[in-house]
């Protein structure tokens, strides 16, 4: 299909012209309309329409006006004028801009078909002119490149010059479309690339195996030419609605020399998936995540999976928003002190999120349904393209997963501890454990816990565990089981524990109870 711009300042016309025709019939599509001729200029700038219809009149600049600024500009596709006014040399001075027809108002339908029909065959002869030779230059061309870059071959200036790549400076810029994994679809992508780098004069395009490869004959030296160059590129490839990763290696004198820019290139894209900056990703531009500061490395000491993992499900059990963003900043800064690999980050925090979620899903039915839900979407976290995507996607996820829960404002801080020890007595809870995770001082929270309770934390605490431990004994579990599920690793200290409070030893409360059940 060719893209037709209508353009007339009379409402009815413009619509009129769009419905007179069955212009998918004919082989074009209608992509816009325009009422004055600044505005035509405007739309043919944006869309690069194949052919133009235009009044001859309109106020302001006239559709002459408008065709000899285009052509000025160098801008090719066909021109149709309209005009109410048979006036032969308006005729004259349009055949000398080069329009490709010329028609009277009221425009009669059969007309317009056979002048479209017209247009529509000079198209289609230059497309296939322009198509057999931009096919043939495409391939000498991307034959120097890959000789260069795979098979170190020199070329000399007179063989460069025949294939118009002997230029001044060059700079390889690679482009990943992340999950794009379709042959045509690559295509597709070569093809617009191809394009925009035309338009522009500035370069050409390459296969580079799983990315999208431009040889730029003017490298992209400042913040402003990479910023402009992404973002162009992004509004190219917007219709694959797939992330875009761009890379670009530094700009060489010979082109010999392209086989670094494209090593640097490459090695960057290898390391995109810890990049944050939206824009060209250059060598030591500093678009990465960055690493944590002293102050900051001290905080993280102690900390591991283990902790991450009790941390984030703690989140979740006292519907905690602000704990889980701190948490996963957390992990991301404590993962950046450390070697870990793409593959290696996603298995883990895939892990540490999947575990959070089974220990959530014990709590009750309620939140046994839920976190089965959230658990089915954790396979989303291998698709992100980088470790901020993966992260977003995560507290995206269990933000959900807390207002599905329900968020109660009205329970205070102490509540929320004493519910939550109750639901945890296993675990090893401390003081300084609680008060990181509800983000109090933790001498300040251990006496508003006593002001609350009337009892110190660790006395709380040891009542909550030994009652538990009357109900698992209870129902017979030996008391080296008991003492591990409570939250003491040592039996004998949970036997001195539970004889303190009750009197008797684990095992003769367990005895005494069978007896009173017999």
């Amino acid at each position: 299909m060719y893209s037709v711009l209508i353009v007339d300042d009379e409402p009815m016309i413009r619509e009129g012209l769009k419905t007179i025709i069955n212009w998918e019939e004919e082989g074009y599509t209608v992509i816009d309309t325009a009422s004055n001729g600044r505005e035509a200029i405007e739309k043919h700038h944006q869309l690069n329409p194949d052919l133009t219809i235009l009044d001859i009149r309109m106020p302001g600049l006239t559709g002459l006006e408008v065709i000899e600024h285009l052509r000025s500009e160098g801008k090719k596709g066909q021109f149709l004028i309209l005009s109410g006014h048979a006036d032969f040399d308006y005729a004259k001075k349009a055949i000398s801009f080069g329009v490709g027809g010329y028609l009277l108002k009221p425009v009669d339908e059969e007309e317009m078909v056979e002048e479209l029909e017209r247009i529509k065959a000079r198209l289609d002869k230059e497309q296939s002119v322009k198509q057999r030779n931009t096919n043939e230059d495409f391939f000498y061309r991307e034959h120097v490149i890959e000789s260069i870059l795979h098979g170190g071959q020199v070329w000399s200036a007179e063989d460069l010059k025949k294939y118009d790549l002997y230029w001044p400076s060059y700079q390889v810029v690679l482009i990943e479309v992340f999950n794009e994994s379709s042959t045509h679809m690559s295509a597709e992508i070569k093809k617009e690339m191809t394009d925009l780098l035309a338009s522009s004069k500035s370069g050409i395009v390459f296969t580079a195996g799983k990315y999208i490869g431009c040889l730029l004959n003017s490298p992209l030296l400042t913040s402003d030419e990479r910023h402009r160059f992404y973002n162009e590129t992004i509004m190219t490839l917007k219709r694959f609605s797939s992330p875009v990763y761009i890379a670009a290696g530094t700009g060489v004198l010979h082109m010999e020399e392209i086989k670094t820019s494209y090593d640097e290139a490459v090695h960057l894209l290898e390391e995109r998936f810890f990049f944050t900056e939206q824009t060209v990703l250059m060598r030591n531009e500093g678009y990465g995540l960055s690493m944590p500061i002293k102050e900051r490395e001290e905080e993280l000491q102690g900390l591991d999976e283990n902790k991450i993992t009790d941390t984030l499900y703690y989140a979740l059990d006292i519907r905690s928003k602000d704990l889980l963003s701190r948490v996963l900043d957390q992990f991301q800064q404590w993962v950046l002190t450390e070697d870990y690999t793409e593959h290696e980050i996603k298995n883990m925090i895939t892990k540490i999120a999947a575990v959070a979620l089974n220990k959530l899903s014990l709590v009750n039915s309620e939140t046994k349904l839920i976190a089965t839900e959230h658990t089915a979407m954790l396979s989303a976290l291998y698709q992100q393209p980088t470790f901020v995507a993966l992260l977003d996607t995560l507290q995206l996820q269990f933000s959900e997963l807390i207002q599905q829960l329900g968020v109660n404002s009205k329970d205070t801080v102490i509540k929320q501890m004493i519910d939550f020890i109750k639901r945890n007595p296993g675990d090893h809870l401390k003081l300084e454990v609680l008060a990181e995770v509800f983000n109090y001082n933790s001498s300040y929270l251990g006496k508003l816990f006593k002001n609350y309770t009337g009892e110190s934390f660790n006395v709380f605490l040891d009542k909550v565990r030994m009652e538990k431990a009357k109900s698992l004994l209870e129902e017979g579990q030996k008391v080296h089981q008991v003492s591990d599920q409570i939250g003491y690793a040592n039996v004998d200290y949970f036997h001195t524990k539970f004889k303190k409070y009750m009197g008797i030893s684990p095992s003769a409360y367990r005895d005494q109870h069978k007896q009173r059940q017999k």
